[in-house]
């Protein structure tokens, strides 16, 4: 058991990687020191191939997460808008005024604020949207490499 190994000198590889804004990982090999750059670049690419990997899947689930939530929240300001429209023709029906429905300078500001939220969260779905065709490719891509 005390029997020395023969070893012969080596190239060490040590690769960190983000995974996502709180992991990290390490990847560690070694190749023999006679190995040539082809043979090393060849293990960094698939060394590095496998962080990407890694890090598309993890950002993808972050991504649809988000989508997720985004057309939630979309789907409560159109519906919010709505009952704000409805809410503001009863109003004005109330007061007996008569001539053309105007919205009071309040309500202009209740109906911009909504409106403003539905086009950032319309913004957001489609920068979600990029994203998770991004990564998505990503994926396929390094299916399609093998």
């Amino acid at each position: 058991m005390d029997e020395k190994v023969p070893t012969e000198p080596a190239l060490g590889i040590s690769v960190e990687a983000t995974v996502d804004n709180t992991r990290k990982i390490v990847f560690q090999t070694f190749l023999p020191q006679t190995s040539t750059g082809a043979q090393i670049d060849e293990l960094l690419n698939k060394v590095l191939g496998s962080a990407e990997r890694i890090g598309a899947k993890n950002q993808l689930k972050v991504w649809q997460h988000k989508l997720q939530d985004d057309e939630g929240k979309l789907a409560l300001f159109k519906k919010s808008l709505g009952e704000l429209d409805e809410r503001h023709k009863a109003d004005w029906g109330a007061t007996k005024r008569g001539g053309e429905f105007k919205l009071t300078p309040q309500q202009k500001q209740e109906r911009n604020a909504c409106e403003s939220s539905i086009e950032r969260y319309n913004q957001e779905i489609n920068i979600a949207k990029l994203n998770i065709a991004q990564y998505e490719k990503t994926l396929a891509d390094a299916k399609e490499a093998g």
